[in-house]
């Protein structure tokens, strides 16, 4: 069943370095989701990368963010089982520079740009190629 919350988020508009929902990057929208839904505020970083087009910069930046998340699944090796409220690592142009939320069974919902926050599934699509690993952050383990 996908969370409840989860449809409250989709359509926010996409909004390079967006942290609210008036409009929101991926890294934004996690934020968002972990402050209302968990009450655990992530840090913003919307001053540490320039745009989110810069994937290079964005790649490096989750790099040294990954600390507090702890690898529950790879596309290859499950560790537990995903829950709502576990962040998605996707790759962009050979990088692992976008990010997303697990919202329930094979369905995660992240900000594309000219589109917004949408719902999508993780087996299928594109998205079934992006994926590279599902993170559960330490104070929801």
């Amino acid at each position: 069943m996908i969370a409840t919350w989860a449809n409250s988020y989709i359509g926010i508009p996409y909004v390079d370095r967006g942290r609210d929902r008036m409009g929101c990057d991926c890294w934004g929208l996690v934020r968002l989701v972990f402050i209302e839904q968990f009450d655990i505020t992530l840090e913003s970083l919307h001053e540490d990368y320039p745009s989110s087009a810069d994937t290079r910069a964005t790649a490096r930046l989750i790099g040294r963010h990954l600390s507090p998340w702890v690898s529950i699944m790879t596309p290859d090796r499950q560790m537990a089982p995903p829950q709502a409220g576990d962040g998605i690592l996707m790759r962009r142009m050979m990088r692992n520079c976008h990010t997303g939320i697990f919202v329930g069974p094979c369905h995660f919902i992240h900000a594309e740009e000219k589109i917004g926050v949408v719902l999508a599934e993780l087996g299928y699509g594109r998205d079934a190629r992006r994926w590279t690993g599902i993170f559960r952050h330490e104070q929801l383990a």
